[in-house]
């Protein structure tokens, strides 16, 4: 952590403002819960009543673009591209996201970004919420995790209020793992507004303490115009700890939390200061967390907190720096000292990598000479890497030399082998998908 003074940055162009397009659509497929206790469900707004021309103007009275990329490029040293690994596919699917395994009896379910929640052996559907998720832009069913018990599923996907707002919500189903089955009827656990149709986060986990851990992205817009990333009284860009409970819905903030009593800031807040932090997951040996945050013109990031549960109160710094980069000035506070985390990792745009989709630490026996490693990818690119640490502090990375189109995930399978879920590219549209395990070339 280190203290910055936040200096301005090039002006934006409205040409590049409108070219990047505000698409702000409105859906008439209305989210219905049974059973939600509204008093017990966040709704964060986020400011949604700005319209395009204040937006436009604001940013471009704000300097919310960019100057040309610099600053320091911490990608870790490609050593080698292997040629010991391929890549063999477990099964066709839609538009795949995530595959998450039950705690319990490792049955595996896969998450397809229209809503739909399929058993990964059999392909079979279990669960159908097409009618109820936005699947437009980077949204859609994006994560979903089993309760340390197994006793429940939570999904993250974008959906729409019953007034036709968007918003992203994570939702609580019934599981019976015996019986393989998972309810469709769900409760709300947290519901929070989104200002446009992008950055809808992502990151869900339970940490090392039981609780859950989401993450959210700021809402959309280039440059972040409703300016969510440093604005803490929002759910919108930060990371948040909750008990979450399913049986009637809603949350609980737990006391411990470090933002907890802190003027200003929502309770459940345990950082702030991300664009949108795809995935969130946690090394399961030691309990660091490992943040992916998907930058906007130049930088995508991975943050590593070591010791999530001795921390927290973070501020990664989103949207006053990209990577390591100054991005734009505070409003009204051109000199003002802010305490910001940086980024373990920090990688340019270019040659294949434009997103990063994070990953987690391995722990498999099958590819044991990746023992502690953490496999990650971009969705730009179509290899996933395997970072580790020396012991001289300096991270290097070897390439696994797969040819996977557009890796949405790196996630382990029931046995803690990798697998990569894949979308496939037909011009601006994805159709298709399929999910990967990595495994010996000569195997």
């Amino acid at each position: 952590m280190r203290s910055r003074v936040i200096i301005p940055v090039a002006v934006l162009v409205l040409a590049a403002l409108v070219g990047m397009g505000f698409l702000f659509l409105v859906y008439d497929d209305a989210d219905s819960t049974d059973g939600v206790d509204e008093d017990n469900v966040d709704s964060s707004d986020g400011d949604v009543d700005v319209d395009t021309a204040e937006l436009i103007e604001r940013a471009l009275s704000d300097s919310a673009t960019r100057r040309p990329c610099s600053g320091p490029d911490t990608a870790p040293q490609v050593t080698e591209t292997s040629t010991a690994y391929r890549s063999e596919k477990v099964g066709d699917f839609d538009q795949p996201t995530w595959v998450e395994v039950h705690p319990v009896n490792g049955w595996s379910i896969v998450v397809e970004r229209q809503g739909r929640i399929m058993d990964l052996e059999s392909g079979d559907l279990l669960v159908d919420l097409s009618d109820q998720t936005r699947a437009e832009h980077d949204g859609g069913a994006l994560t979903a995790v089993f309760s340390p018990d197994g006793e429940w599923l939570y999904l993250y996907r974008s959906s729409n209020a019953k007034d036709g707002s968007q918003r992203v919500v994570v939702t609580a189903h019934s599981v019976d793992a015996d019986g393989l089955t998972i309810e469709t009827d769900h409760r709300e656990i947290v519901s929070v507004s989104q200002p446009s149709a992008q950055h809808d986060g992502g990151g869900l986990a339970f940490g090392p303490d039981g609780l859950l851990w989401v993450s959210f992205g700021d809402g959309g817009g280039l440059g972040d115009p409703w300016r969510n990333g440093q604005d803490g009284s929002s759910l919108l860009g930060t990371v948040i700890r909750i008990e979450p409970k399913p049986a009637r819905g809603g949350y609980d903030v737990p006391d411990d939390n470090p933002t907890f009593d802190e003027p200003g800031v929502l309770p459940e807040v345990w950082a702030i200061g991300l664009r949108n932090p795809w995935r969130l997951t946690f090394d399961e040996s030691t309990d660091s967390m490992f943040l992916v945050d998907v930058g906007q013109s130049c930088w995508e990031e991975l943050n590593i907190v070591v010791d999530p549960l001795d921390g927290g109160g973070l501020n990664f710094g989103w949207d006053l720096y990209e990577g390591f980069e100054p991005f734009q000035t505070p409003p009204d506070k051109p000199d003002v000292e802010y305490e910001l985390t940086d980024p373990w990792v920090a990688y340019q745009h270019g040659a294949g990598r434009c997103a990063t989709v994070g990953g987690f630490v391995y722990a498999g026996r099958a590819l044991s000479e990746l023992d502690r490693t953490y496999l990650w990818s971009d969705y730009c690119g179509s290899d996933v890497w395997a970072m580790e640490q020396g012991e001289d502090g300096i991270w290097t990375m070897i390439e696994l030399g797969l040819d996977v189109s557009r890796p949405f995930s790196v996630v382990p399978d029931a046995n803690g082998e990798p697998l990569v879920i894949s979308g496939f590219d037909d011009g601006d549209a994805l159709t298709g998908g399929a999910v990967y395990r990595i495994v010996r070339a000569d195997g």
